[in-house]
Formats: structure tokens, C-alpha cells, sequence
């Protein structure tokens, strides 16, 4: 039976000057039925508030609603760094990299401003860049709404039963960002793929059938990056740079990963998917479901501080990392005004390395940082696995991770002004000249 109801409320946040703002929450639908919360989907408000419609299989449902101050809000997952007005205009390269960006740091707010923007420059494209911000930066931290994104991004006849595009695209945009996230996903893939040290491990597996990849996949005895090799080698999903793949059996490796316990649901997800993206990204979910099901380990939460930014003509200053130019342009001026930075990466690196090296401690910095993490025993080695795979790809030694990450850190301040003055100078530019940004991949 399908249950259609209308709710008119505005939420308010009360900050410490006392001020108030309204927060456009989606509101929690609980059912007596299951314990599953379903959320509202927001509609144009009538001025009051904004409205909510519910379409669902729930009956009967209990609305709990209410005013929400600023403690209640930052532990739902969201943060209100200030209280944002309307975004100047924006390219899509700044609204997609702003829409990651928010989802990160759980400013659902600006996200939703962002993916609005996205949806009006780029149209369908955004519901592959929906399911891939799922699979990246969620992950198991919210293996169900990895699922729900999926489903929604991969049928268009799902989403007709639902509303329109407009109202469930910005719905689950706002349900990324007030998810726990997990990046390990990333951290998995990138060192499977790209770092040294699975150099003889990718030889060796190259070696057995695709069957046999699978198995290795699955197999609770195996190292877990054997397993994250095998998954990637045995699926047939290549992902960009050269194709090192002729083939796989993507559908028989979920099979045996869901067999040994990995969430089900989102193993079918992955599969779907992994077909609409090609990368090989999301493979990685359903391992890492896999080993927390193996290890008996459940997640748990850290609430982490991600650097403050800059706004400037409202747009945080970490929207401009090393995949646009103002980011890349930014580092460049950094290492030419800043001698501390410069003398630190000439410790490690040559000076032809200097920017790239920057631009990826920069990345790390302040474009990767959760607001909240979902956490288990594997996730500060994990985490440390990717940012050694990234540093190694641009140049950087070992030893050098660490002190370049420090100095590009108390340089942050710094680096946003230069954001900041760029992005400002940018705005007067004559409109007929070649955009300033490139697309987003991370």
C-alpha cells in the first residue's frame, strides 16, 4: 500500500549569538512496521517551510519532528560552519567538486546548493557522480545508502514511482552528506592499482583464471590487499589508464563475497553500479563489508574538526583542490611566496616534482577530511596505505610524507588567501574566456 502524506516545518537552528536560521532537515519517518527510518522528500516550500513528501510501503508511520538546536544538528552529521546564503553562479567543474567537497565535510546545505547547480549544467550525468561519491566516500559507513543511491541513479522508471529527478537527486545528496562516511574504498583501489608494493602481488595473480582470482577475492586466510587485487583482477573492471583487463566475472566474485558474508544488498548494488561507472572503485565496498563480517567487527564513529575555510563570494576555499585550476594555480603561487614550504619540499623532492607533490598534500589537507568517520581496527592503516600510494605516484619518498603534510598544513591559512585572491580576480575576467576549471575524478 503506498502512503502519499504532505508535511509543512521549518527546523531552526539556534546559534550561540542567539541568532536563528533555518535548516532545511529532512525529516525521519519511523515505522512501527520495521525499524528502518525512511526520510521525507523535500518539495518547493510555501514560504512557512520547506514541504515534505513521503512515498513509501509504511503504514501506519509515526512522524517525529522538531526544532533542532546547533548540538543536535552537528550530531546527526551535519555542519554549519556559517549560516550559508545563496551561491553565486557557478561552472560545473566548481559545483561538482563543491558537491564532493560538502558531502565530505556533511555541510548538507551547500551540497545541496551544489548538486542543484550540477543537475541544471549537466542534467543525467549527476546520478553517475551520485554513485560514485556513494561508493567512495560512504561506503560501509552506509552500505544502505549505497544501495538506495544505486537503485535510484541506475532506473530512471524507479525514480518516476518516486518523484522527480529534481527533488530525489537533491534528496540523496543530502543524505550523503548526513551519512557517516568511510574513504577506504579510495585508499583500497588506489594502492590495488597504482602503488610498488602490489607490484609482484598483481604479477602473480595475473597469472591465475579468473575463477581462481575470485576465490582468492573471497578467501578470509588472504592479506587483505591480496584480496583487494584479486576482487579488481577477477571483476574485468578496468577503470581508466591503461586497460589491463580483457575480461572477468563480475557477478560470480560478488557471489562468492556475498556467500562469505559481505552485505548482500550491496553487492547487488555493486555489481549495477560498477557496469553504469566502469571503476573499479566500488568493488572495494563489498570486501571491506566482507572482512568487517570475517573479523566480527562493527564501526564506529569519530567525529573529526576538518580545517575551517574561506568563503569567498560564499564558496569554501576547499572547493579549489588540485582537480581545477584556481587549486593548481594556488600551490604554484604558495610555493613562490611561501620559503618555508619551498625549502621543505626541496628537502624531499626535485623542484620539477615540487607542484605536484604540493597539490597532493594539499588534497590531503583539506579536501579529503570527514566531518564524521565510521572507523574499525584496519582504518588508520588503510588510510595511511592511500596516502603512501598517492605520494609515491607523485614523487614523494617516505620519508618526506610526513614533513610535507605538516608544513603544507600550517601554510593552510596561507594557501586560502591565495584562493581566495584568485578566485576573486577570476570574477573579473571578461565572461567570454575558456573556463577556469577542469572535471573532477576525486
Amino acid at each position: 500500500m503506498w502512503l502519499e502524506e504532505f508535511v509543512r516545518l521549518a527546523f531552526v537552528a539556534r546559534f550561540p549569538s542567539g541568532n536563528r536560521q533555518i535548516v532545511r532537515q529532512p525529516l525521519i519517518v519511523c515505522s512501527r512496521l520495521r525499524s528502518k527510518a525512511l526520510p521525507l522528500f523535500p518539495f518547493v516550500g510555501n514560504g512557512v517551510g520547506p514541504e515534505y513528501h513521503l512515498l513509501g510501503d509504511l503504514t501506519p508511520v509515526t512522524f517525529v519532528v522538531g526544532h533542532l538546536n546547533l548540538d543536535d544538528l552537528l550530531k546527526q552529521g551535519g555542519q554549519m560552519t556559517q549560516p550559508h546564503g545563496t551561491l553565486p553562479p557557478l561552472d560545473a567543474y566548481t559545483a561538482s567538486s563543491l558537491l564532493q567537497k560538502a558531502i565530505r565535510r556533511g555541510d548538507a546545505d551547500l551540497a545541496v546548493q551544489a548538486g542543484g547547480v550540477l543537475l541544471r549544467l549537466r542534467g543525467k550525468m549527476i546520478w553517475r557522480r551520485l554513485t560514485l561519491i556513494a561508493y567512495e566516500d560512504v561506503g560501509v559507513g552506509d552500505p544502505d545508502l549505497c544501495v538506495d543511491v544505486t537503485l535510484l541513479a541506475t532506473d530512471a522508471e524507479r525514480r518516476i514511482t518516486v518523484g522527480a529527478d529534481h527533488d530525489i537527486a537533491l534528496e540523496l545528496v543530502r543524505r550523503l552528506a548526513m551519512a557517516p562516511k568511510n574513504r577506504e574504498a579510495d585508499y583500497l583501489i588506489c594502492t590495488s592499482i597504482q602503488a610498488p608494493r602490489t607490484n609482484l602481488v598483481r604479477a602473480r595473480l595475473g597469472g591465475l583464471s579468473v575463477s581462481e582470482r575470485g576465490r582468492v577475492a573471497a578467501d578470509p586466510q588472504k592479506p587483505i590487499l591480496e584480496r583487494s587485487v584479486a576482487a579488481w583482477m577477477a571483476s574485468g573492471i578496468n577503470g581508466g589508464g591503461p586497460k589491463v583487463l580483457d575480461h572477468g566475472d563480475l557477478q560470480g566474485m560478488m557471489l562468492l563475497l556475498s556467500a562469505g558474508g559481505a552485505h548482500a544488498g550491496v553487492c547487488d548494488a555493486a555489481s549495477v553500479a560498477a557496469r553504469l561507472t566502469q571503476e573499479p572503485i566500488v568493488l572495494m565496498v563489498p570486501l571491506l563489508s566482507a572482512l568487517l563480517h570475517e573479523r566480527r567487527e562493527r564501526l564506529v564513529l569519530v567525529d573529526e574538526c576538518p580545517p575551517p575555510p574561506q568563503y569567498p563570494r560564499g564558496v569554501p576555499t576547499y572547493t579549489f583542490d588540485k582537480h581545477t585550476r584556481i587549486g593548481k594555480a594556488a600551490i604554484a603561487a604558495l610555493l613562490r611566496e611561501n620559503v618555508q614550504v619551498r625549502q621543505c619540499l626541496g628537502e624531499y623532492v626535485p623542484e620539477f616534482r615540487a607542484l605536484d607533490v604540493a597539490a597532493m598534500a594539499s588534497f590531503y589537507v583539506d579536501a579529503v577530511p570527514l566531518l564524521r568517520r565510521s572507523a574499525w581496527s584496519q582504518s588508520d592503516e588503510l588510510y595511511s596505505l592511500g596516502l603512501q600510494t598517492d605520494m609515491d605516484k607523485v614523487g614523494t619518498p617516505d620519508e618526506g610524507i610526513l614533513p610535507i603534510l605538516s608544513i603544507i598544513r600550517e601554510s593552510r591559512l596561507h594557501l586560502d588567501e591565495i584562493r581566495c585572491r584568485l578566485y576573486d580576480r577570476s570574477h573579473q575576467q571578461p565572461s567570454g574566456e575558456l573556463p577556469l576549471f577542469m572535471e573532477v575524478t576525486r
